[in-house]
Formats: structure tokens, sequence, C-alpha cells
């Protein structure tokens, strides 16, 4: 038996539109999508999975055990450096509240430097990097008002001066032992540990990710 045909002419579809209706529909937005790919691949890694699922059980406490007895340490080294400048003869003019004073901003700038040892750390995935960046802090601490006034400086390491954040702390300090209490220059010296532990501690969340 003859089938009669007929054909019909070839179109071709717009550029963009489906071959066909699709069946079903993702409930997951691509900006959603993308924000969870995201999330996925910083646990990708089996060392940060292992990091999260602590924090997600103890995140206050493991917070607390890392970072007091850090805050402690360096208060402690500041309680023995002053210590024995005093029984070598030198005097703290505002006395012991001062001493408490030099102490906390020893204790404050010691942990907002302590992300000099965890960004390298966490960046290479190894521990034994932890004192890579932190030797930075013997050409910072010799290029500081430590051991010579900013007066006296060169005008360019006066410059570097006015962003080391350590000239600020020992100024602060330096009054306390020796001048009184200027509340500017203490001040001073906890705005520069502010700033210098939310950069180094924001640089450490970044390598985290």
């Amino acid at each position: 038996m003859a089938v009669d045909l007929k054909l019909a002419p070839k179109t071709k579809r717009p550029a963009g539109d489906p071959c066909c209706e699709p069946v079903v529909y993702p409930d997951v937005r691509r900006e959603q999508a993308q924000r969870m790919a995201a999330i996925a691949k910083a646990l990708g890694d089996p060392i940060r999975l292992q990091l999260v699922d602590v924090l997600r059980k103890h995140a206050g406490k493991v917070c607390v055990c890392e970072l007091v007895p850090l805050f402690v340490e360096c208060m402690v080294m500041g309680a023995l450096i002053l210590g024995l400048s005093v029984l070598l003869g030198a005097k703290i003019v505002t006395g012991i509240p001062g001493a408490a004073m030099i102490l906390l901003l020893a204790a404050s700038f010691g942990l907002a430097w302590s992300g000099t040892s965890f960004l390298p750390a966490l960046i290479t995935k190894n521990e034994q990097a932890t004192s890579f960046l932190s030797i930075l802090f013997f050409p910072i601490a010799f290029m500081s008002t430590a051991f010579v006034p900013i007066a006296l400086m060169p005008e360019w390491l006066q410059t570097v001066n006015r962003l080391n954040p350590l000239s600020y702390v020992i100024e602060a300090m330096r009054a306390l032992m020796s001048i009184g209490w200027d509340w500017t220059l203490i001040g001073q010296a906890f705005i520069a540990i502010a700033i210098l532990g939310a950069v180094l501690q924001s640089a450490t969340l970044w390598a985290f990710r």
C-alpha cells in the first residue's frame, strides 16, 4: 500500500531557544548555586573540614583556648622584661597602674601580631612555616622609635614610622615609664594595635578560605 508522505520544510530555531520544553527545573538559582559551590570548594580540603567540625562543636572554647594563653604568654614576657628593667634601676612614674597598662599594651600587640604566624601556615598548609613572616618583627623593631627618637631619624624613616604600629606602642609605653598618663599616645597605640590586628586576622581568614 502506498503511503503519501508530506515533508515540511526544514527550519532553524532561534539562537538560545531550547530544542524542547524541559521536564524538570532546578530549585537552586544560579546565584545560590555559585555561593554553595564556593563553600563546597572551601571545604574540599580534609584539614579545613576537620577544623569546621571542631568549631561547630566547640567554637567559643576553641577560640578562647587558643587566644587566652597567647595573651597571657605575651603579658608574662612583658612582665619579665619590665621587672628586669626595674631591678636595673628604671623607674615607672605612673606606678603599678602604669605598669599594668604597659603589660596590657604589650599583650594586645602580641595578640594582633600573631597573625604573622597563622597566615603563612594556612597558605602553605605547613605548620613549620609559622615563623616565616615573624622574621619581619626584627626590621620593624629596629626601624621603630625603640632606639632612636623620631626627631633624630632621617626624613624617610620618620615617614616609615608614621605607618609603624610598633612605634605607637613604644611611645605610649615610654610615656607611662618616664612622663605620665598621656591618653593621646595610649589611644593612638590601641588604635594602631586594632588596625594591625584587623589587617592580619582578616588576611588569616582569607587564607583559611
